[in-house]
């Protein structure tokens, strides 16, 4: 079966209805992969000493100079 011609306003309605669900199905993808990392991630307070420890190292080349030194501020 031939279908009649579109008119414009058809064709624009058609169009704008393809833009709105492309656009909804991308806020549908965005909000997913956030729920993802959510549940991923985890606070600095919220980590074990042994954790903490595991986040930095120290650099054995600058061992025993003396110079700058940075100290861990403990959670209360």
């Amino acid at each position: 079966m031939i279908e009649p011609d579109r008119t414009e306003w058809q064709v624009c309605c058609a169009f704008n209805a393809f833009c709105k669900r492309v656009l909804k199905n991308e806020a549908i993808n965005i909000f997913n992969e956030r729920q993802q990392r959510q549940a991923k991630e985890m606070t600095f307070s919220d980590l074990t000493p042994q954790e903490e420890n595991q986040l930095y190292t120290l650099d054995k080349q600058y061992e025993g100079e003396e110079g700058q030194s940075f100290k861990w501020l403990e959670r209360k």
